[in-house]
């Protein structure tokens, strides 16, 4: 199949025979197992607290193509979906009216490690950390490590039934105690938290300075985004203007030259952009361009659907969530 993204011709992989029972499928924020039931496949929750399920007709003389037969609150009840596999990866792609609408990988992980798999990268990296008064610290973050101007540390990230809530924990250094981490456009805020009676996490404001410490990206040599080219995006974590940067920065590392005049000048000053010659002679791989079409499809969403958004605006405080 192919369909088209920003000028380029996209193929969506080799397409697998059939979706085996017993198999799970996670698809940012479930695991499903599949079940054969009468020759269709139901797709339903592993979570029992959350008993979202989807029916897949079989495409007739279609190897690999389904239907939904179920309508729910995303309005996928006419969706197609396509089994393929490519950069050994299985996929479900559902796709609405020409837009990837959701993608589902098929895991064998548990639901944390599922998750914890792509929460990591969105962390990870170099960023320059201000304080409400004026301090600069140098921070890299890792995967559980942390790193503050030179000095070594640790975290753990809080999660509440195998979902994370946000909060990292840092038991020593200049960074220790609890802390909320909202994403922005262009990195994190972060405030301090606590534990409170009832055993959950609430930001300090007595006595404590409740504007937020800020952590922008300080790596010159490669985008905030650039773990999408191996790592699948949960689109709906972010707002429409920061996806449609993010969307526009997959391009922009394989030196996409742009017409619009405010992408062109915003990545002309990134230090690691360097443009191409010719957009024609730029690929995508597989993940990007499933990242690429699946922003696309979250970008037509009306507002009113997105609610699970947990990115703060500027100047608007978000909650934990």
């Amino acid at each position: 199949m192919l369909f088209v993204l920003l000028g380029f011709a996209v193929a969506i992989g080799l397409r697998a025979q059939s979706i085996t029972t017993g198999s799970h499928w996670f698809d940012g924020r479930l695991i499903y197992e599949a079940t054969d039931v009468s020759g269709d496949i139901l797709l339903k929750s592993t979570i029992s607290r959350e008993p979202t399920s989807y029916m897949l007709a079989p495409v007739p003389d279609m190897d690999g193509w389904y239907t939904t037969t179920d309508k729910d609150d995303e309005g996928w009840d006419e969706s197609m979906v396509c089994l393929t596999e490519d950069a050994g990866r299985t996929m479900l792609v559902f796709y609405k009216e020409g837009r990837v609408t959701a993608l589902f990988e098929q895991t064998d992980k548990t639901l944390e490690e599922a998750i914890l798999e792509r929460w990591f990268p969105t962390v990870r990296g170099k960023f320059l950390c201000t304080t409400p008064e004026g301090r600069t610290y140098h921070f890299v973050i890792g995967d559980n490590t942390l790193e503050i101007d030179g000095v070594a540390t640790t975290y753990h990230m809080v999660t509440s039934n195998g979902y994370p809530l946000d909060v990292l924990v840092v038991p020593d250094g200049v960074a220790e105690g609890a802390w909320h981490f909202i994403r922005t456009i262009d990195g994190f805020n972060t405030y301090r938290t606590r534990l409170n009676e009832t055993g959950e996490y609430e930001e300090l404001y007595e006595d404590v300075d409740d504007r937020p410490n800020k952590l922008t990206w300080d790596d010159p040599t490669k985008s905030r985004w650039s773990f999408l080219s191996d790592t699948f995006i949960i689109p709906i974590s972010y707002t429409k203007e920061t996806l449609l940067l993010i969307r526009n920065t997959i391009l922009a590392q394989h030196g996409y030259v742009f017409k619009d005049k405010n992408l062109k000048k915003y990545f002309k000053a990134r230090p690691w952009y360097k443009p191409a010659r010719d957009n024609s002679s730029i690929q995508l791989n597989f993940i990007e361009q499933m990242n690429v079409a699946r922003i696309q499809g979250e970008e037509a969403k009306p507002d009113e659907t997105r609610r699970r958004v947990t990115e703060e605006a500027p100047g608007v405080h978000g909650p934990i969530r």
